[in-house]
């Protein structure tokens, strides 16, 4: 997806937090001021795009699971001016599209997972769909559930469409990796905002690469010498005990290199482009896990994240969903005693980190090593927003195709270059540096299926072995557990084909 380079002007430095929690904070609305009049222009681009058009008072309605995410509850309709920018863009964006093409545009929401699956199932199956669109996480919890099911429609599929799916206001990483048998069920792209809010990136604090005379990171990146081995060697150049012999997150002396949890260690394997599914000619998924490859990466990653003296990580010290106490891991970053911390964009409103008093920056996810071809960062597959069609009589794809193409379209110039100015307010100094590693950030996102389909326990399976204490068990653990998993990937290729017969 293309990006906005000009927006690094605006920006004042960088950035964020924990994934654990942050990502649920909605910023607070700055002041801006928007025409209601409409962008200079879009009206004539909107024309030259997809035509003049009488949509006959038609409502596209938007069943979307977004509403307590940051951005969530506006990035299709708002209903009213506040003087945030990106709320006000939507509201403008809306009035625009309404008024040139005499229709309304309207959003429903529900709670995730369960709830939304209940619900467009049982809307589906009794034909009382009343909204058009569905928009939500791509885990198994959300989209590609219903894709499995038979609910959604296949978008290249739709015989009137007007969706130009090749277009960079669409996520093209995302349609080429998120297809199945040249099937495409979900797509995302600038027609949300909370896609690149649950991007993969690493913070870090500027002021401990300084006192500990490091390399720059950022030029480091630029000169694509970013590497795990990179990372490791500042890990261990800053990590230090505090003075009574023990790393222990509970001290306020000891300085960690890394933070995070068991599942970045699969996170920091995909930033080595190793993903655990892989896809053949036929565009059908293959599990990659034990490849050279990927076993290479993996060892690397291990190394770091066993490393009991440099890195700490959540489940170490608490259970997975021990959110009040795992906050005093984050808190260590927050503090100035951490150099580097695996973190979502969305985190980037957190309140501590907006109060700290240290100078932080962003960078992507290290490569393996300097001959891989390009940074990879990946995505929380639960927070992702993509957007699906029902498969339902009652959905008129013609005009709802034709709102969604220009939604997107509007979007790509007029919303999310006010995203990045509103919500990458960075504290730092460097912030044309950190907009730049935005762009390779969100640049290099990339989807892996095997997180997203989540075929029996592949996804957790490097988080299980870094987790037991023996030594590293990542083929004895996947012999465990390949037939389950060959066999639920079978499975979603068997309902997929069923699923359009």
């Amino acid at each position: 997806m293309k990006r906005w380079r000009w927006i690094a002007l605006l920006l004042c430095a960088l950035l964020t937090v924990s994934v654990f929690a942050a990502c649920e904070t909605k910023p607070q609305a700055e002041s801006s001021t928007v025409s209601v009049d409409g962008p200079v222009g879009m009206t004539k681009q909107l024309l030259d795009h997809l035509g003049e058009r009488d949509l006959e008072e038609f409502e596209l309605v938007i069943l979307s699971t977004t509403e307590e995410s940051a951005f969530g509850d506006i990035q299709f309709a708002t209903d009213e001016l506040n003087s945030d920018p990106v709320n006000d863009a939507i509201f403008e964006r809306n009035n625009l599209l309404e008024d040139l093409y005499n229709c309304k545009i309207t959003v429903q929401f529900c709670g995730e997972g369960e709830p939304f699956l209940e619900r467009v199932t049982t809307d589906c199956l009794s034909g009382t769909v009343n909204y058009q669109v569905v928009a939500s996480g791509i885990s198994s919890t959300g989209i590609p559930k219903l894709a499995l099911d038979g609910l959604i429609q296949d978008l290249y599929a739709i015989e009137d469409s007007h969706l130009q799916l090749d277009g960079d206001w669409w996520d093209q990483n995302a349609i080429d990796d998120l297809s199945i048998g040249n099937k495409l069920f979900f797509a995302s792209g600038d027609i949300a905002v909370t896609d690149d809010e649950m991007t993969t990136m690493l913070v870090f604090n500027k002021e401990l690469i300084e006192e500990n005379q490091l390399e720059d990171p950022y030029q480091l990146v630029r000169d694509d010498k970013w590497t795990m081995d990179k990372m490791y060697e500042m890990c261990k150049a800053v990590a230090k005990d505090g003075g009574d012999g023990v790393m222990n997150i509970a001290g306020e002396e000891d300085t960690w290199g890394l933070i995070g949890a068991a599942f970045d260690c699969y996170r920091l394997i995909l930033g080595g482009n190793a993903p655990m599914v892989s896809k053949d000619e036929n565009d059908l998924p293959v599990i990659s896990v034990t490849n050279a490859y990927n076993v290479d990466v993996f060892l690397d990653v291990y190394e770091i994240m066993t490393d009991k003296s440099r890195v700490a990580w959540w489940e170490q010290y608490y259970r997975w969903d021990d959110y009040e106490n795992g906050r005093k891991l984050t808190d260590q970053f927050y503090a100035g005693r951490v150099l580097f911390m695996v973190s979502d964009v969305c985190s980037m409103n957190d309140e501590r980190m907006l109060n700290s008093q240290i100078q932080y920056g962003v960078l992507p996810l290290p490569k393996y090593n300097e001959e891989q071809t390009h940074y990879a960062s990946t995505i929380n597959p639960y927070k992702f927003t993509c957007v699906s069609l029902p498969r339902d009589t009652f959905v008129d794809t013609d005009k709802t195709t034709f709102l969604l193409e220009a939604m997107a379209y509007y979007n790509k110039s007029e919303v999310m270059p006010l995203y990045y100015e509103t919500t990458l307010k960075l504290q730092a100094t460097d912030s044309d540096e950190d907009a730049r590693m935005l762009d390779v950030i969100f640049d290099s996102a990339f989807y892996d299926l095997g997180s997203i389909f989540t075929w029996g326990t592949l996804s957790g399976l490097y988080g299980s072995v870094i987790s037991n204490d023996a030594d590293n068990t990542l083929i004895s653990s996947w012999q465990q557990i390949e037939s389950a998993v060959t066999t639920a990937m079978e499975n979603t290729l068997q309902q997929y084909r069923d699923s359009l017969t």
